[in-house]
């Protein structure tokens, strides 16, 4: 469409701005403000204008290029139909919010690394927010990653569609961030099941012993699972990277678990788990019990390492977990205490 609705509620109109010497049109954007009928309205002038120009033959005004608020180019980013597939869509939107918040209506072009460096120092002085509550801890250096991040996949978008020539993010070194080796013990476990609810306990033991992420589990199918060969099929849609990959539950916990939600006769169509959200009842367990410092994704942390001491080959928890690279599977293993014990039994 040659008018389209940012964000922010204002409308960008595209429109062809000159012809090259071997016939190409190139077009340019442009934010125009809040009213569609006056988008529309330039939207055909210009289009019009350059109709004229090609029929008279009068030469095409230089090319310019557009100024863009910062602000702006992140509405029109957020607003690209690439964006909006993005399952992370969401969060990328959020993200955007504290960027518009620092730098306002200061233009695209003029920014410079420096800026961008001075966003990270201020943004990490910040307190984090969840629920739209203040938290007592500031925003973690990994957030303030995630949140450059999304600023420098912007500049590369309108670099790509010709809006910008430079990256300011270019040469930003990303803050370190702490590792988390974080486990969750087996008597930790075992404390926590009596602890949470139904739903809350067999969505806590499914990821305890097969890795899966918290959105791998809580939208998982009935026809995603085959109870003949014990898999779970988790589709390229249903996965952080796209990549399909088959998940075995050979557990006789996660099995009872399948086996009491199917019923009998089993069901085959609909949600495996009846919830999308377990985190007050997660948290409220584990402060009862004064298991400290422990998050849900720990259990995908958990289950690799118990994987990789139960003697799978890493190639294979590679494969389960949906890993390509051997730096993401030692993220998330653990070498803890009985292993180093282990090894120095092993030559002694």
């Amino acid at each position: 469409m040659a008018v389209r609705q940012l964000q922010n509620g204002k409308y960008e109109i595209r429109y062809p701005s000159h012809r090259s010497s071997k016939g190409k049109i190139s077009y340019r954007t442009k934010i125009v403000g809040y009213s569609k009928r006056k988008a529309t309205e330039l939207e055909k002038k210009l289009y019009s204008d350059f109709k004229e120009r090609e029929v008279h033959g009068i030469p095409h005004e230089p090319e310019t290029r557009i100024e863009y608020g910062v602000s702006d180019l992140l509405d029109w980013y957020i607003g690209l139909d690439e964006v909006k597939a993005l399952k992370s869509y969401k969060d990328v939107v959020g993200r955007t919010k504290p960027l518009k918040m620092h730098f306002q209506d200061r233009k695209a072009s003029e920014l410079r690394p420096s800026d961008v460096i001075g966003y990270q120092y201020w943004r990490k002085e910040q307190k984090a927010h969840y629920n739209k509550s203040v938290c007592k801890h500031n925003v973690s250096n990994a957030s303030v990653n995630r949140e450059v991040s999304v600023l420098k996949r912007c500049f590369n978008v309108a670099i790509r569609e010709q809006l910008l020539e430079k990256n300011p993010c270019v040469g930003v070194k990303p803050l370190k961030e702490q590792e988390r080796n974080r486990i969750c013990s087996r008597e930790e476990f075992e404390a926590l099941k009596p602890e949470l609810s139904t739903d809350a306990r067999d969505i806590v033991v499914t990821a305890y012993y097969t890795g899966m992420r918290y959105s791998e589990i809580v939208e998982l199918e009935w026809d995603r699972i085959d109870f003949n060969r014990r898999f779970i099929y988790l589709r390229g849609e249903d996965t952080k990277n796209g990549e399909p990959r088959k998940v075995p539950f050979l557990h006789e916990e996660v099995d009872e678990i399948f086996g009491r939600r199917g019923g009998n006769p089993r069901r085959i169509r609909g949600r495996v788990f009846g919830v999308k959200n377990i985190r007050n009842g997660f948290e409220g367990a584990c402060k009862r019990l004064g298991i400290e410092n422990l998050r849900f994704h720990d259990f995908r942390h958990t289950a690799t390492t118990n994987m990789r001491k139960a003697g799978v080959d890493t190639v294979t928890v590679m494969k389960i977990c949906g890993w390509k690279s051997v730096a993401m599977f030692l993220r998330y293993n653990e070498v803890d205490d009985s292993d180093l014990l282990r090894a120095s039994v092993a030559i002694a």
